[in-house]
């Protein structure tokens, strides 16, 4: 058994440091805040950026129809990036769908990974016609908030 050690909070800030943490926010969205102009899940903030590291969907009240997909999206360099697309077919009551899962697709390469514009928030939408069956999107998202560099 590895000897017990001692750490305080500076040498923890140590180890921590540069090491954006990652936070996890959860909303049940009601699907009427979606239909309309699409509904802001994370604000953007002054002076930070944000870097999605994991998002799932998941309908709630019955499966959704009507829309084509719903999307979480940001701003990457001026122009809107989707994070994740999920079909509505995919969106059944209490189906899971999250990045790994065939019913969540991600842009190629990676691209919702990057970090989106400083400044700019995280948005919900769908396309298509309104949103029916479900009564709300309960939306996961893993996130960090990246503090913006002159020049980066």
């Amino acid at each position: 058994m590895p000897p017990i050690a001692k750490r305080n909070v500076t040498a923890q800030d140590r180890v921590s440091a540069n090491n954006d943490p990652c936070y996890t926010h959860r909303e049940r969205i009601p699907v009427a805040s979606i239909d309309t102009t699409g509904y802001t899940l994370l604000n953007g903030i002054s002076g930070y950026k944000y870097r999605i590291s994991d998002l799932a969907l998941i309908a709630i009240g019955g499966a959704a129809g009507g829309a084509t997909d719903v999307r979480v999206s940001g701003t990457q360099s001026g122009a809107q990036v989707d994070v994740g697309t999920a079909a509505v077919a995919g969106l059944t009551q209490g189906t899971y769908l999250d990045f790994g899962n065939a019913g969540l697709v991600m842009p190629a390469a990676g691209a919702a990974l990057a970090e989106m514009d400083p400044n700019t928030p995280i948005v919900v939408r769908r396309t298509g016609a309104a949103i029916s069956g479900a009564t709300s999107i309960d939306v996961v998202i893993d996130y960090q908030a990246i503090q913006s560099r002159v020049g980066a």
